[in-house]
């Protein structure tokens, strides 16, 4: 039941900024615990927010440095936390390893042509990756979008979900932490243009993006078709459980057992 799986505390809900700032609480927690840790979100905009606000922490805590190259968008200097993702067995590391799609590291130094010197953050070793790669395949670890975020894994995740979120999105997202996952809903009115809607509720938001998949057209549609119809939580929490258990059949068809949709009925491992 989504009131269970909410009394667990692994899904918060509020305005988008009370959804951004709960996002940002559970990174800094996670931290402090000394556990890694990815918050992830739908979108290009909010992920920048989310991770440049976590680097602007760092900086201010003199573990970073203020300037950077630009990866992704985003400004990545010495002591930043990345994550890279895209293979390449050219760029090999000083264990022997290779670059890998998903893969966690820390920048020890930066070069004037932009290509970065990184430590493994799992112990693969160190590797130069030249400045080419660091544009389009180097970003920020402290979030990622939901697609960048499919190879990861990590102690604890956390998912910005908002009208963008597709069922997709709730599997990848909630997923990622092998310790606790959790889920931040942002419950903003929906505005169709004719008439003003209240603020939906985290049940409204999360069942609407159950019903929204990522081959999805229309954000608009979806958002106008998802608010519509409000699902009881107890439908909304067996929606949620055979999404997962459709997903992890297409991505893990060899595992006996789903651990998300067991953590859902109240058994099985932590999600």
């Amino acid at each position: 039941m989504l009131d269970e799986y909410q009394g667990h505390g692994r899904v918060v809900g509020g305005s988008r900024a009370e959804a951004m700032d709960a996002a940002h609480r559970a990174w800094l927690d996670a931290r402090a615990d000394g556990r890694s840790v990815v918050v992830m979100a739908p979108d290009h905009a909010t992920v920048d927010q989310l991770a440049l606000r976590a680097r602007a922490t760092r900086v201010a805590a003199g573990e970073v440095e203020e300037a950077g190259v630009v990866a992704s968008r985003q400004v990545v200097g010495v002591g930043d936390e990345v994550v890279t993702t895209m293979n390449d067995r050219r760029l090999v590391t000083s264990a022997g390893g290779w670059v890998r799609n998903g893969d966690r590291w820390q920048v020890l130094a930066r070069r004037p042509d932009d290509s970065l010197l990184l430590s493994s953050l799992d112990g693969r070793g160190k590797v130069t990756v030249p400045g080419r790669y660091v544009k389009d395949n180097v970003a920020l670890a402290y979030a990622v979008t939901v697609h960048k975020g499919q190879g990861l894994t990590t102690d604890r995740a956390v998912l910005l979900v908002d009208g963008a979120t597709t069922a997709e999105h709730l599997y990848v997202g909630l997923t990622r932490g092998r310790e606790h996952n959790l889920a931040c809903v942002a419950c903003e009115p929906f505005d169709d243009g004719h008439r003003h809607q209240p603020a939906p509720s985290t049940q409204d938001v999360l069942g609407a993006a159950l019903r929204r998949s990522g081959n999805e057209t229309s954000a608009t549609e979806a958002g106008r078709a998802g608010l519509a119809s409000a699902e009881q939580p107890g439908i909304v929490a067996g929606a949620l459980a055979q999404a997962v258990r459709r997903q992890a059949v297409a991505h893990y068809p060899v595992r006996a057992t789903v651990p998300p949709v067991a953590e859902m009925s109240g058994a099985g491992p932590d999600l």
